[in-house]
């Protein structure tokens, strides 16, 4: 009888063993299969473009240059070149604002920071659309931008991306950063991105009166392409 009982004793033991691994293996491979689900998400995000900044040279005349900016929180999953106009079109501007600027020639500078590894698997980078400036206007007097498309604290440009946690506070910070920039790098900041590079990815001298130009940002690089439509 006492045999018998062992038996049973181990019999249920077996059982119960047979199937806590059962459920251990059903959880790891869930927690498998959300992994992966998760890094394909994420490969996903660094493939997108934003295109957080328009802009168009409305008048150069007597010295003076007449430029309007317009702000986008819009992302591509690549650079379709004809049809920028129709995705710029299927959205509101965030903010646009117009500035008068002395010179001939027009130049953008953009903030580029990277984000700490751990926050995500692969190397991200943010850019901030910072300020205009000319031939005749030294970068430091130029018109700042980086305020324009705000939205409680946070960039109205990348809003679209859906962060959470450390991801949104990084970038809430360095967006705030990069609003009172004045020349110190906080570690953060890798690089400031003048926009006459992209005179030479042109091929053109300056930029043409009456036509759009539109910001395309890759963030796995933090590289900056303009398109000229």
């Amino acid at each position: 009888m006492k045999k018998f009982n062992r038996r049973i004793f181990m019999g249920a033991v077996l059982g119960l063993a047979l199937l806590g691994f059962a459920g251990f293996r059903g959880c790891f491979t869930n927690w498998q299969a959300k992994r992966e689900a998760a890094k394909e998400q994420e490969l996903r995000f660094l493939k997108k473009v934003a295109l957080p900044l328009r802009f168009k040279l409305l008048e150069r005349d007597k010295g003076m240059l007449r430029v309007e900016t317009r702000f986008y929180a819009l992302t591509a999953d690549d650079i379709d070149k004809d049809g920028m106009e129709a995705l710029f079109s299927s959205q509101t501007p965030i903010a646009v604002q117009e500035f008068l600027l002395e010179g001939e020639e027009l130049f953008i500078d953009f903030l580029k920071y990277e984000e700490p590894q751990g926050v995500f698997a692969h190397r991200v980078y943010w850019v901030f659309p910072y300020r205009l400036f000319t031939d005749r206007i030294a970068p430091d007097k130029g018109a700042v931008i980086a305020g324009l498309y705000g939205q409680d604290g946070f960039p109205g440009i990348y809003r679209d991306f859906k962060l959470s946690g450390d991801a949104q506070r990084n970038l809430a910070r360095y967006y705030q950063e990069a609003q009172t920039y004045g020349g110190l790098d906080n570690g953060a900041l890798k690089k400031i991105i003048t926009g006459n590079a992209i005179h030479d990815m042109q091929n053109t001298a300056r930029f043409k009166a009456g036509r759009w130009y539109d910001a395309a940002v890759h963030i796995q690089t933090g590289s900056v392409e303009f398109i000229a439509e």
